[in-house]
């Protein structure tokens, strides 16, 4: 039993100590090969070689004092206590009596963070005046305070290292006399205690083992009865209560309350100080999910409020934006967590980033595309479009494309990059359409009454409240095999298109009108042939169009090639639109 505990906890803590030690090496050989000199340049002159490395990992505070407890925590306290600063003389049986004592200390009793401690063979400069001491922590037994310190002392044939002060180590059999009995030891049987697995007592694995599940249950609860409490305040269901971050804030709450239960537990220093840096990383990516739902809720609840175009769409933007970020600053943050130094990564990219760029050329480029396509306000989320002949009306402005549908329903998406070089017709920004109707008369028409209809068109066009007066034309433009033609031209003040059909139908309806009172007929694309010219049953309409010309000519108002500037500004904006007889009008 004792050889497989043994095995075991070699396993255990070798893997655990050897991975974070071979990122560490890792970035450290990136940042050789950044100051490594370019082929081809001068050779600069050689430097002194640094002083071999030590090899029992002493020449750093966070490497002496790590190393210490692993060894210390596996029972090797032979080799646990050549990280003491011990007299030469003392004997090997009381040194190692020292490195079980401080063990038990630091499981019990430290205060303070080994994760967070200096990893620089110079150390913290800024904790004391001495540059060779460094202050690890404190230990507090009872009413007792005494700082843990090492120190840094010359080491024959290697750099110098780190060693627990003499300082400390004075002061440790009487603070071990004072810690008592483990916290767990009242309530689980002796057998849990003194049988060990990887160098810990099978309660406290037990008793971990039951934090969990413990910690899950109360931070549920937590929730539950705030979300309660909160419903009955609010007098609406409980099911409203924040349901899209409710997992990510039990999986919080959780992580904390289980971290102060380990705390509380005495699980040893080393296993207790990855576990910990776990707890951060699984707190990071929860409080990475806990943004980003938030960050979805306010996006829903502004698209869906009453937020112009062009603030929709660049709420868009900054939305994807964010949601970016917030993946790249908790990856930074595991990283850091998990012992990369982000300096020698960050100067790394100088570099890297060259070839990251070449590979994420498109990706960039739509990424830019899109802030250029908000930031000019070139279109917006709603808008109706034109591109690449597509009418098109924008569905979303992402990173990478622009989502629109199409009149027929599909969807398709445009490269934000290739936008940036074409053209983009914004039919929703239009402030006028151009109505364009030819009108074709028969040549049964008489002259009187092709001037009648013309007249009366021209009239509606200048006193008609949507059309744009400067712009109106209604000319005899040609005849042709079927009859006369008179080209219609104008534009119309709308809004979108909806409003200019509606508009252009009821110009229209106008014009039939007048075309129907001069006694007119439309002209058939046929061919007739005339035997002999009847006179059509409208006689007396034609009549009265003879003698309205007769009675412009008299007066010398005849309205060619248009009405006198007088009569223009008289009419102006009479013909109200909607009609007066409209129900739209009515309301």
């Amino acid at each position: 039993m004792e050889r497989l505990n043994r095995y075991a906890s070699w396993v255990l803590l070798s893997i655990v100590f050897l991975s974070v030690s071979g990122l560490a090496q890792s970035a450290a050989s990136v940042a050789h090969k950044l100051s490594a000199p370019v082929h081809g340049d001068s050779p600069a002159p050689a430097p002194a070689p640094p002083p071999p490395k030590d090899p029992r990992g002493r020449g750093t505070p966070q490497g002496a004092v790590l190393n210490f407890v692993k060894y210390a925590q596996l029972g090797d306290y032979e080799t646990a206590a050549k990280y003491l600063q011990l007299p030469a003389s003392n004997q090997n049986q009381q040194n190692e009596e020292y490195a079980r004592q401080l063990l038990v200390l630091i499981n019990s009793s430290f205060r303070g963070s080994i994760a967070t401690l200096n990893s620089t063979p110079e150390g913290d400069l800024a904790d004391v005046d001495n540059p060779n001491v460094e202050v690890v922590g404190r230990f507090v037994v009872g009413d007792q305070d005494v700082q843990f310190l090492l120190v840094r002392v010359p080491h024959a044939g290697t750099e110098p290292i780190w060693l627990i002060s003499q300082e400390t180590l004075r002061q440790v059999p009487g603070l071990y006399q004072d810690v008592g009995s483990p916290r767990l030891a009242p309530y689980f049987p002796d057998s849990l205690m003194k049988h060990t697995l990887a160098g810990v007592p099978l309660a406290q694995w037990l008793a971990w083992l039951l934090t969990i599940p413990l910690a899950w249950g109360i931070a549920w609860a937590a929730v539950w009865l705030c979300g309660w409490l909160w419903s009955y305040h609010k007098n609406y269901r409980t099911s409203r209560f924040g349901p899209f971050a409710r997992k990510p804030i039990i999986l919080l709450i959780a992580s904390l309350l289980n971290g102060v239960f380990v705390f509380y537990i005495g699980l040893p220093l080393f296993y207790r100080v990855y576990y910990f840096r776990l707890l951060a990383v699984a707190q990071t990516i929860t409080f990475a999910w806990l943004s980003a739902l938030v960050a979805d809720r306010i996006y829903a609840h502004a698209v869906f409020g009453s937020l112009q175009r062009d603030s929709r769409s660049l709420l868009q933007l900054l939305h994807r934006l964010y949601h970016a970020a917030i993946i790249i600053a908790a990856i930074l943050i595991i990283v850091s967590l998990l012992g990369f130094h982000t300096q020698t990564m960050l100067a790394g990219l100088g570099i890297g980033g060259i070839a990251l760029a070449l590979a994420a050329q498109k990706s960039l480029e739509g990424i830019l595309g899109g802030i250029t396509l908000v930031m000019d306000k070139t279109a917006s989320v709603g808008d109706e479009c034109v591109i690449s002949g597509r009418n098109v009306t924008v569905k979303e402005i992402g990173l990478r494309s622009l989502r629109v549908t199409t009149r027929e329903g599909t969807e398709m998406s445009f490269p934000n990059g290739l936008l940036a070089q074409s053209i983009i017709e914004n039919v929703s920004r239009r402030s006028k359409f151009l109505i364009s109707a030819p009108l074709h008369l028969s040549y049964e028409c008489s002259l009187p009454q092709l001037q009648c209809v013309i007249a009366g068109i021209r009239e509606i066009l200048y006193s008609h409240a949507k059309v744009e007066q400067k712009s109106a034309s209604i000319r005899l433009s040609g005849v042709s095999a079927t009859g006369y033609q008179i080209d219609l031209s104008a534009y119309i003040n709308a809004a979108n298109s909806a409003d200019f059909a509606a508009i252009q139908e009821d110009i229209l309806f106008r014009c039939i009108e007048v075309v129907e009172s001069s006694g007119a007929v439309w002209a058939i694309p046929s061919q007739v042939t005339y035997i002999a010219k009847e006179k059509g049953i409208e006689e007396n309409k034609v009549a009265a169009s003879e003698e309205t010309v007769r009675k412009w000519q008299d007066t010398n108002q005849v309205p060619f090639p248009d009405f006198s500037p007088d009569h223009i500004a008289e009419v102006q904006g009479t013909l109200a639109y909607p009609p007066e007889k409209s129900v739209l009008r009515q309301k």
